[in-house]
């Protein structure tokens, strides 16, 4: 049992609902849409040191290495685009956010495997992850509330974790 916050969003590219904690969600969501802001190699460097490695698809250090001149050296002023990042292109980051619900404990996803339509999923390259059917709103909540989440509806985040128009738009 907890009492953490958490949200959740309908995902439409998957047709599922997505589970994430709260301050998990605002994070990374924070770190797609800083990188995706960012138009300098400099400015990517800063979201690099302002957010740390984890949240991002490579560390600093392997991501800026594939930039180095002859000499070694980074311009910080050279043009960059968020689809440099490691994995953008393929799809292997942002996470898909349907993929993040597969982070809660055992004993709620058991509890969400057994709403009605729910299936799990599994993709050749990305992983496998749970369809919760639009329908099954109440039912999500309902099971989220019963193991002490403070469920907060947030599609706008959701969407954000998925790269937002930058992918979807």
């Amino acid at each position: 049992m907890t009492d953490e916050d958490v949200i959740y969003g309908w995902y439409a590219f998957h047709e599922t609902w997505a589970v994430i904690g709260a301050e998990d969600a605002e994070l990374l969501a924070g770190a797609v849409q800083r990188a995706q802001a960012a138009t300098t190699v400099g400015e990517m460097r800063a979201v690099y040191t302002d957010v740390g490695d984890g949240l991002l698809p490579a560390t600093a250090d392997d991501w800026l290495s594939d930039l180095e001149d002859d000499d070694g050296d980074v311009d910080d002023a050279a043009e960059y685009s968020w689809s440099q990042l490691p994995g953008v292109e393929d799809g292997d980051w942002p996470p898909m956010p349907s993929r993040l619900t597969l982070a809660l404990p055992q004993d709620v996803l058991n509890d969400l495997r057994q709403l009605p339509g729910v299936k799990h999923e599994d993709t050749v390259l990305n992983g496998d992850y749970l369809v919760i059917p639009r329908a099954a709103e109440a039912d999500l909540v309902k099971v989220l509330t019963t193991h002490r989440y403070r469920a907060k509806r947030d599609d706008a985040t959701v969407y954000a974790l998925a790269g937002g128009d930058a992918l979807y738009g």
